[in-house]
C-alpha cells in the first residue's frame, strides 16, 4: 500500500509519452511497443490521404496516462488501439475515453506485427 501511494504521488514524474500530431486529429491510434512504429507510419499514410490522424505512444504503460488519455478522447471521434495481444491495454483506454469518443481495437497473436495497412483500415473505418 505505501510503495502504491508513492507511486501514485508521483504519477507526473513517471508517466512518458509521446504525441504526434495530435493537435488537430480526428482519429488517433494508441500504440505502445513495437505497434508504435507501424503507428506511426499509418498515421502518416492517413495524412497523406487527407484522413486528419495522430499518434499517442505511451512510453511507460504504468502508472496508465489517464489522464492524457481522458484529455485526447475529448478531442477525437475515436481511438484505435493495436495490440500484440488479445486485448488488453484496449480496456485501460475505453475506461479513460469514458464513452466519449469510438474505442476500436486490432489484435494480432500470431507473432507477426501489426501493419501499417492495418492501422490505416481501420483508421478509415473509426473516422
Amino acid at each position: 500500500v505505501r510503495l502504491m501511494r508513492k507511486v501514485e504521488a508521483n504519477k507526473k514524474d513517471i508517466i512518458r509519452y509521446e504525441e504526434y500530431l495530435t493537435s488537430d486529429a480526428e482519429v488517433a491510434v494508441f500504440a505502445y511497443g513495437v505497434s508504435g512504429r507501424s503507428g506511426k507510419a499509418a498515421v502518416d499514410m492517413a495524412r497523406a490521404e487527407g484522413v486528419k490522424a495522430g499518434l499517442f505512444r505511451p512510453l511507460t504503460i504504468w502508472p496508465f496516462p489517464d489522464d492524457e488519455v481522458a484529455a485526447l478522447s475529448k478531442k477525437v471521434k475515436g481511438i484505435v488501439v493495436p495490440e500484440l495481444s488479445l486485448g488488453q491495454i484496449i480496456f485501460e483506454v475505453e475506461r479513460c475515453a469514458k464513452g466519449r469518443c469510438k474505442v476500436e481495437g486490432i489484435y494480432r497473436v500470431d507473432g507477426d506485427p501489426i501493419t501499417p495497412a492495418q492501422i490505416l483500415a481501420k483508421i478509415k473505418e473509426v473516422k
